[in-house]
């Protein structure tokens, strides 16, 4: 089914995107609202960034990886507001292992067992994807996540969220003058030239 954009009326119709990068109700929904979908894309983008790995294949419950992220948080570790403690995020070298930091509500992640003892619980809930995430993102990243499209973080909120609007970026302007962030080095390379064979005519 090739997807069809709606002019005027902010509807999608049908599949549009790579299956990682997908919101849930690209699959779930007829028509959907492609603007808290690409939200969720961007969060999904960042966390490859981080992670160095998609955190799932496919935002479906036949994806264990989905499953465990969508299902009822395990008690003690619903992110439902950003950490009042700073405290440093779980190594990406360890994504398999449980958390060993803290959760938004100042209670600290149960460690793993002793080897020969009862096996480590399964962390059920955003928290399971978050707690792998740099502190300062969780919380618009979880926010960027809701499940839910109506309920998802937009735009806007992106965008005044402190850890983005503190974020120093370089600018290029529409004519091409580059604004450099303090202490960044930036370069620019020109384009290719092209080749008589690249050349139609």
């Amino acid at each position: 089914m090739e997807a069809v954009c709606v002019p005027l009326t902010n509807v999608v119709l049908g599949i549009v995107g790579s299956d990682p990068y997908l919101a849930p109700e690209v699959y779930d929904e007829r028509k959907y609202d492609p603007q808290p979908a690409d939200i969720w894309s961007l969060a999904i983008i960042f966390c490859c960034m981080s992670l160095r790995r998609f955190p799932w294949k496919m935002p479906r419950v036949t994806d264990n990886s989905f499953k465990l992220f969508a299902a009822t948080p395990t008690p003690g570790y619903d992110v439902k507001k950003p950490s009042e403690t700073p405290v440093p995020s779980k190594s990406t070298s360890d994504l398999n292992t449980p958390a060993r930091d803290s959760v938004a509500d100042g209670t600290t992640a149960k460690p793993a067992a002793p080897e020969g003892e009862k096996k480590a619980e399964v962390i059920k809930g955003p928290w399971r994807l978050l707690r792998l995430l740099p502190r300062e993102s969780r919380h618009i990243i979880g926010r960027m996540l809701e499940l839910d499209p109506k309920q998802r973080a937009t735009m806007a909120e992106v965008l005044e969220d402190a850890w983005i609007s503190g974020t120093v970026i370089c600018r290029q302007d529409v004519g091409g003058a580059v604004t450099r962030a303090p202490g960044h080095e930036h370069t620019l390379e020109p384009p290719a030239p092209q080749s008589a064979s690249n050349t139609k005519g």
